[in-house]
């Protein structure tokens, strides 16, 4: 959409975020053990083992909870290079001459082994459930089969040193990275190479892919990681260090990428060596540590984060819980006029968070930031189409109520979103719209009314708008009652292709009008443009909608998804101010006929339906099971006999004979004759806009009762039938006689329409 100058806004939005500073500090736990360096950690599926290895050639299996060494196992002549967890509670590691052991973990016992060749030094390896692959110091990888026991073979992949070896998702690729900078794609089933990437200056030391689209990242030794899409010939992106890389590493999810590295001393304090870098925005989020870290391990829940690689041998765990944000300023609903700062902050004990802003609760409309750890600058303002993010920027049109959340995660979750608030801008609004009456008190089973109005809207051209209520179960929506009293009588609805040849920047949302989701609690799409050469009223109704209370409590109704077009499609800010309704006790469904007493004609009017499956809502199913039996029977004998105090609906003097719910049909008027008013009922079979045109004997049309767009039911007792009141289109009485009354529908967006033509009377 287009929008004038003046209503442009900017608005710097400042985020700021309370965290536990204290967890980038001070880790949890540190575990002591090893006799040198720490070369691999792994931890096992259900997260009650941790394994490590490394200088002191000893293989360590760790209770987690406790973290004490359960298990030491002794085999190797050299360092260890690779550990990890097999199925059937077995462990798998392999030192730097090639020598390859598979232990029970129970047991201690050696399983299996495969001595290395002489005259080869095993610089990385990596293992895969069946398979591991070793990188060695003459340009070869090894790759076994662990299934099968099985040496696969030796493949030529490089004239210099492979230093890091990584296996893709599911074991069909391997990463490969050389001393002199390349990191090479190799296909496991086609045993070649498929791609190679030359963008390092040094030995690649570490390389992983991420776990869902298969992203190569690589560390190298004079501080780059790169991320390399084999399959894309775009830009690769890198990020740059002081300090060689030692690993790089996706958490289960992929969402973050930890890097370690060596240590190292600043200018004026310690150089961190492990880092936490958001993957989709590639921002460094959080560093911490100041010790050398070869390798890194993360809980599939994110909770627990552990690095290792000191000369003391010790593996260091942090820990990090996922709790929901808690929203603290705004307060919920506050206002502000621009261009004044707003100041967004949650609390919250994870590490970072991720902020939305939208134009309505749902976030149909919505921008979200990148991951952020501390403050940050974010803009409010238009950038003349949608909803965008910049860098450090959130661009937002000037909608007069915003509303924001937050998520929040830990190593390798994010929690769920906080409870959205709305904050408002009042300044440079061109109107209101509101929901009148803003609050009213009813009886729980009464029916009430809530129209939509616009005021002071200057240039009105089209609207579109949803209108929701909360706890859908309370409410149960019957029919609009009145419908678009702004625009001129020549005024059209559109329909969306029409519309779009118009505007053709933005169209309206690409689905049906007039909408009623019951489940959600929510009037989807209420949508007019008009087609006309005059000008539409800049106050009035825009939809008047009849609603059923059917459970104590408070309510709220509120606009949502709106639009607001001039002539020239520009947008429109308004205020939007949201109803509230309070639901009483007050119905008793054994009062069939609602005349404040349960007796015979109560009882009778159950009779007529006896054994007829009704809709839930229908009043002679008295226990509402959606079928009329001996159960409503029995309800209202147990009743037979009270009285209630006077209430606000209208007793129903007469019922139609007929209940079809398999057609759309029109029922005989009551009472018929009559003097005063008369009730028309009818029921259908599909949402339909709906008419009752009333003839005089010879043909003229007297009334036109214009009922709006209905959705499929039966609209046969006095709160949902036509009424006429005896009155011509210019509100006077007609004479007695003769009268036909019409129900014309149109299955609109279908346009099947039905019609059907009864006869009532009218006496003195």
């Amino acid at each position: 959409m287009q929008y004038h100058q003046n209503l442009k806004l900017a608005m710097a939005i400042t985020l700021s975020i309370c965290l536990a500073t204290a967890f980038a500090m001070r880790p949890e736990y540190i575990s002591y053990g090893h006799r040198g360096r720490i070369l691999s950690l792994a931890i096992n599926e259900d997260h009650s083992l941790i394994a490590s290895a490394g200088d002191d050639q000893e293989v360590f299996v760790w209770d987690f909870e406790t973290k004490t060494i359960l298990y030491r196992f002794k085999g190797h002549l050299v360092r260890v290079v690779k550990v990890a967890f097999l199925s059937g509670n077995r462990l798998c590691s392999i030192d730097q001459s090639g020598h390859i052991i598979v232990w029970s973990i129970e047991s201690g016992e050696i399983l299996f082994q495969w001595i290395g060749l002489k005259n080869t030094t095993t610089m990385s390896a990596d293992i895969q459930e069946r398979f591991l692959v070793t990188g060695m110091d003459n340009g070869t990888i090894r790759l076994f089969d662990l299934l099968k026991r099985h040496h696969i073979g030796d493949f030529e992949i490089h004239p210099t040193i492979i230093w890091s070896v990584a296996f893709s998702s599911g074991a069909k690729h391997i990463a490969i990275g050389t001393e002199d900078g390349r990191v090479i794609l190799w296909d496991l089933n086609l045993r070649n190479i498929i791609k190679t990437s030359t963008l390092h200056t040094s030995r690649v030391w570490s390389t992983n892919f991420h776990p869902i689209d298969q992203t190569i990242v690589s560390g190298d030794w004079s501080g780059t990681v790169n991320f390399w899409q084999p399959s894309s010939e775009s830009k690769q992106e890198s990020i740059s260090y002081n300090r060689p890389i030692l690993k790089v590493k996706f958490n289960p999810s992929g969402s973050l990428l930890a890097i370690g590295t060596t240590s190292g001393y600043g200018k004026n304090q310690l150089t961190p060596t492990t880092r936490l870098v958001g993957y989709h925005f590639q921002k460094e989020i959080l560093s911490f540590h100041q010790q050398n870290a070869h390798d890194i391990a993360i809980t599939q829940d994110g909770k627990y984060f552990l690095a290792a690689g000191d000369q003391d041998g010790s593996i260091v765990w942090w820990s990090a819980e996922n709790s929901m944000p808690l929203l603290s300023q705004p307060l919920d609903g506050q206002r502000f006029n621009s261009p004044e700062d707003i100041s967004l902050s949650w609390d919250v004990d994870n590490l970072y968070s991720v902020v939305q802003v939208g134009r309505d609760r749902i976030f149909s409309n919505s921008v979200t930031s990148s991951v952020v750890d501390s403050n940050l600058n974010l803009q409010i303002g238009t950038d003349g189409k949608t909803l965008q993010l910049l860098p450090n920027e959130i661009f937002i049109d000037p909608s007069s109520i915003y509303w924001w959340r937050v998520k929040s995660g830990n190593f390798n979750r994010f929690s769920e979103w906080s409870q959205a608030q709305q904050f408002r801008v009042s300044s440079r609004l061109a109107g209101r719209v509101r929901i009148s009456p803003s609050r009213q008190a009813v009886e729980s089973g009464e029916d009430f009314t809530l129209a939509v109005w616009i005021e002071s809207v200057d240039d009105l051209n089209s609207f579109q708008f949803d209108i929701q209520w909360t706890e859908p179960e309370a409410i149960h929506f019957i029919t609009t009652t009145r419908f678009n009293e702004v625009f001129p009588k020549d005024a059209v609805i559109i329909d969306t292709k029409r519309f779009q040849l118009q505007q053709d920047n933005e169209p309206l949302r690409d689905e049906p009008f007039f909408q009623i989701d019951r489940q959600k609690g929510v009037y989807k799409n209420i949508v007019a443009i008009k087609d006309s050469k005059y000008a539409a009223k800049t106050t009035g109704r825009l939809i008047q909608i009849l609603c059923r209370a059917k459970k104590k409590g408070t309510y709220q109704f509120s606009i949502e998804n709106f639009s607001f077009l001039t002539q020239s499609l520009n947008e429109i800010a308004v205020e939007i101010n949201p109803a509230e309704v309070i639901v009483g006790e007050g119905f008793q469904n054994w009062d069939v006929n609602l005349d404040n007493i349960v007796d015979i004609f109560d009882l009778s009017i159950v009779a007529l339906y006896y054994g007829k499956k009704v809709p839930w809502d229908y009043n002679p199913d008295v226990n509402r099971d959606s079928e009329v039996d001996l159960f409503d029977l029995v309800l209202i004998s147990s009743h037979f006999g009270q009285s209630y105090q006077s209430t606000n609906f209208w007793a129903e003097s007469f019922a139609p004979s007929r209940l079809d719910l398999s057609r759309t049909t029109l029922e005989n008027n009551y009472p018929n004759p009559f003097s005063i008013e008369t009730w028309i009922p009818f029921q259908l079979a599909n949402p339909a806009n709906v008419h009752i045109q009333v003839y005089s004997s010879t043909g003229q049309l007297v009334r036109n009762l214009s009922l709006g767009q209905i959705s499929s039911g039966h609209y046969i007792d006095k709160r949902g039938a036509a009424h006429w009141d005896r009155r011509n289109s210019e509100g006077e009485l007609v004479p007695s006689g003769i009268y036909f009354y019409t129900l014309t529908t149109n299955g609109w967006p279908t346009e099947k329409i039905y019609s059907q033509t009864k006869k009532m009377v009218v006496i003195h």
